[in-house]
C-alpha cells in the first residue's frame, strides 16, 4: 500500500516509526550504552545540602536556585516532578535550610526559609536528621525501651503469619526502629534498600544516644564492606547521603575504623549526581535497563542484529553482567550493585534476540529460575526476603522465560499474574506508574502465554479502554488518580491492545502528534522510586516505549 493511499494512522505512524528511530540511535554512547538522564528530587537534593552544610561548605547557587524553584506558593515544597506538595520533603527542606544558614547564612535562603510552614516533626528519618542538625533534642527519636522490648517478643511471632499477610505489616512511620534491630534476623529479611537505608541511621542514633562501642564498630563495618565500587551505595544519592553523613559522624566516635578514604569516594560520587536545575538524581542512571530496553527496541525497529548499534548495545550489556549471572540495573566498576529480575530479564531477553551470546543467556536464564518464588512471581530482588511479587518483573521474566522454550516457569508466572489481577480488572505495579504499566504487562505476558482469550485478559482490555483520556492518551500519577495523557502511559495501553488485536486510531493518532520535532517524546514522571522519594522522569522511557508502540502500525 502507498503512502498516499494507507490509512492516515498507519501512514502517520510510519512516519514517526521513522523519526523515532533517529532520535534513539542519536542518543547510543561511544561505548554502545544507552543511558537516560534522570530527574531530580527532593529528598536527594535536600539530604545533600545537609551533608554539605554538617561539612562546613557554603551553599551555592546552583541549589539555591534549585530551592527557589521548587518552593511552592503556600511555602512547602514538592516531593517529585509531578509537584505534589509534600510534608515530609517540606520539614526535611527546613532542616537542610537552617543547617545551610547556620553554615553559611544567606539572604535567598533565609527569605525562603522564612515562608516555611512551621508544624511538627513526624517521619523519624526526618526526626533524626533534624536531630543530627541540631534542630530538636535526641531524647525523643529512639523508641522507648517498653516499645523495644515488645519489639523482640512480637518478631518472632509475625513469622508464623502468611506471607502475604507479613509483606503488609508496615513499622510506624513516626518512631525509629530500636538500634538492637540491626542484630535481629528481622534485619535480614528486611528489603535491601531497606536495610542500606536503615544501618547509617541506627549508627547515627547510637552515636549520640547510648553510645556503645561494639554497636558503633558493627554497624561501621557493615557499611563500609557496602560500598561499592564507585564510592556510592547501591547506586541511590539519598542512601549515600545518610552513609556519608553516618562516616562523619563515626570518624569521631570509632576513630579506629579507616572512614576517611570511603567518606571522600562518597562526597565524589555524590557530587556527579547533580541534574541540570542544580538539584540530584535519586539513581545515578538506569543505563542497563535502558539499554535493554533501546536494544529490544531496535530489534523491532528492524534494525539487523548484526548491525553496529544493536552489536555494539549487545556487547556493552554482555559485559556488565555480573558472575552469577544476574544485571543490576547500573553498571559499576568494581565492586557493584545487587542484580535483580527486571533488569536481568530485560538483558538476557535483549541478548537472546541479538543472537551470538548464548552462554549469557543461559546464565542469565539460570539465575531468573533461581529467584522465581514458591507462588509463581518474580520480586526485585530476593524472594520472599522483604520483597514482594511484582507484576512488570514476572510479565517480563514470563517473556525471556518464553523466548527461551521454559513453559513451565513461565506458565507459573501467568498464573500469579492471573491471580494477583484487581477485582476492576486493572494490575498494580511497584516501579512505573502504576495501573496503567502494571495492566499493560500483564496482558502482554498473557498475549505472549497465548491466554489472551481468558477472562482476566478480557477484564483487563476492559479496563484499559475504559480508562483512556477524551483525547485519546492515558495519564495516571503516582498515586494511580487520573492525570493528563502521556507518552509513556499511552505507549505502554497502545503495545497492550495491540498484543490483543485492538486497534485504536484516535490513541495512535494522540502519539503521532505529541512527537516532537526530533523524534522523541515528552518526558514525565512515570517512574516510581518508594513512597518517601517520590518519582522521576527518564527521557530514554519516552522515547523506547512510544517507538515499541508504534512498531506494529508503522510495519503494517
Amino acid at each position: 500500500m502507498s503512502e498516499s493511499t494507507a490509512p492516515p494512522d498507519v501512514a502517520d505512524a510510519a512516519l514517526a516509526l521513522e523519526r523515532a528511530r533517529s532520535a534513539l540511535l542519536g542518543q547510543q554512547r561511544e561505548d554502545g550504552r544507552f543511558e537516560g538522564r534522570l530527574t531530580s528530587n527532593a529528598f536527594p537534593t535536600l539530604a545533600c545540602i545537609l551533608v554539605e552544610a554538617l561539612d562546613g561548605a557554603s551553599i551555592d547557587a546552583g541549589y539555591v536556585g534549585w530551592l527557589e524553584s521548587h518552593q511552592q506558593p503556600d511555602g512547602r515544597f514538592a516531593l517529585d516532578p509531578e509537584g505534589r506538595a509534600s510534608d515530609e520533603a517540606t520539614r526535611l527542606a527546613r532542616v537542610a535550610m537552617r543547617a545551610a544558614e547556620e553554615s553559611s547564612p544567606t539572604p535567598e535562603v533565609a527569605a525562603m526559609l522564612a515562608r516555611v510552614p512551621v508544624d511538627d516533626w513526624h517521619l523519624w528519618l526526618v526526626k533524626v536528621l533534624g536531630a543530627l542538625a541540631g534542630q530538636r533534642d535526641w531524647a525523643g527519636v529512639p523508641p522507648p525501651r517498653a516499645a523495644e522490648a515488645l519489639g523482640s517478643v512480637v518478631e518472632p511471632l509475625t513469622r508464623l503469619l502468611p506471607e502475604a499477610a507479613r509483606a503488609k505489616l508496615r513499622p510506624p512511620r513516626h518512631m525509629s526502629p530500636p538500634v538492637s534491630l540491626f542484630y535481629r534476623p528481622a534485619f535480614r529479611r528486611l528489603f535491601v534498600a531497606e536495610q542500606f537505608t536503615l544501618a547509617p541511621m541506627l549508627l547515627l542514633i547510637e552515636a549520640h544516644t547510648r553510645k556503645r562501642e561494639r554497636v558503633l564498630r558493627d554497624l561501621t563495618s557493615w557499611i563500609l564492606a557496602r560500598q561499592a565500587g564507585d564510592g556510592s551505595w547501591f547506586c541511590v544519592t539519598f542512601i549515600t547521603a545518610l552513609a556519608a553523613l553516618a562516616l562523619m559522624v563515626a570518624r569521631d566516635a570509632v576513630p579506629s575504623e579507616r572512614t576517611e578514604g570511603p567518606l571522600a569516594r562518597a562526597m565524589r560520587w555524590l557530587a556527579g549526581t547533580r541534574t541540570d536545575d542544580g538539584g540530584h538524581r535519586e539513581a545515578v542512571s538506569l543505563n542497563v535497563w535502558d539499554t535493554a530496553l533501546a536494544t529490544l527496541a531496535l530489534l523491532r525497529l528492524d534494525e539487523r542484529p548484526t548491525s553496529p548499534p544493536v552489536r555494539a548495545a549487545a556487547d556493552w550489556l554482555a559485559g556488565c553482567q555480573n558472575s552469577d549471572g544476574g544485571w543490576a540495573f547500573h553498571a559499576v566498576n568494581g565492586p557493584g550493585l545487587l542484580p535483580d529480575a527486571d533488569d536481568t530479564a530485560l538483558a538476557t531477553l535483549a541478548l537472546q534476540r541479538a543472537g551470538g551470546y548464548a552462554e549469557r543467556v543461559r546464565h542469565g536464564v539460570d539465575w531468573l529460575r533461581g529467584k522465581q518464588g514458591r507462588d509463581g512471581s518474580w520480586s526485585t530482588y530476593v524472594p520472599e526476603a522483604g520483597d514482594v511479587g511484582c507484576v512488570s518483573v514476572t510479565a517480563h521474566a514470563v517473556e525471556t522465560m518464553l523466548a527461551v522454550g521454559d513453559r513451565r516457569a513461565a506458565g507459573r508466572g501467568v498464573e500469579w499474574i492471573e491471580r494477583v489481577q484487581r477485582r476492576d480488572g486493572s494490575w498494580d505495579d511497584l516501579w512505573l506508574a502504576k495501573r496503567t504499566y502494571g495492566t499493560a504487562t500483564a496482558l502482554l505476558a498473557l498475549a505472549q502465554a497465548d491466554r489472551a482469550q481468558g477472562e482476566p485478559s478480557r477484564r483487563g482490555i476492559r479496563w484499559l479502554q475504559q480508562a483512556r483520556n477524551a483525547d485519546g492518551g492515558w495519564g495516571e500519577t503516582q498515586l494511580g488518580e487520573p492525570a493528563p495523557s502521556t507518552a509513556e502511559q499511552t505507549a505502554f495501553a497502545l503495545q497492550a491492545l495491540r498484543a490483543h488485536g485492538h486497534e485504536d486510531a484516535d490513541s495512535l493518532a494522540w502519539l503521532c502528534e505529541a512527537q516532537r520535532e526530533d523524534g522523541s517524546w515528552l518526558a514525565s514522571p512515570v517512574g516510581i522510586y518508594w513512597e518517601v522519594i517520590g518519582g522521576y522522569a527518564n527521557p530514554m522511557n519516552a522515547c523506547v516505549f512510544p517507538a515499541l508502540a508504534l512498531t506494529q502500525a508503522g510495519q503494517a
